[in-house]
Parts: structure tokens; C-alpha cells; sequence
């Protein structure tokens, strides 16, 4: 059985970043090591889009790594 509130809270246990996206860019969820990197709350991140939080220098690179 799926649940979403364990889920939730062993990936912001993690130390390690976690986001989840969708193909048009639309972060989905960010779990709490990878918002503070960002200096927010997951709450702040969720719904925006990842292309945001990527510099035009990575852009290219980036994209290639998630298509």
C-alpha cells in the first residue's frame, strides 16, 4: 500500500536533493535538502518551473541529461 506522508518524510530525511519534474519542466516535488539549496520551503519550489532555477550557461546541458 502507498503512503504518501512515509514517502514524504524518508526523502526529507534525505541529505541528498531530490526533485521530481514533469516533461514541460514543472517541478512536482522537491524534498527539503534540495529547497534549502535554494534558500525556500518546498512548498515555495512545487509548481514552478525547473528551467527557473537553471542558468542559460547549463540550460543546454542540463537538458540533455534529463530528454
Amino acid at each position: 500500500m502507498y503512503n504518501a506522508s512515509l514517502l514524504r518524510e524518508i526523502l526529507d530525511a534525505q541529505l541528498e536533493m531530490v526533485c521530481r519534474f514533469s516533461r514541460d519542466g514543472t517541478i512536482l516535488f522537491v524534498n527539503n535538502a534540495y529547497a534549502a539549496t535554494l534558500g525556500a520551503s518546498p512548498t515555495e519550489i512545487t509548481g514552478r518551473s525547473l528551467w527557473g532555477f537553471v542558468s542559460d550557461a547549463d540550460r543546454s546541458h542540463v537538458e540533455a541529461q534529463v530528454s
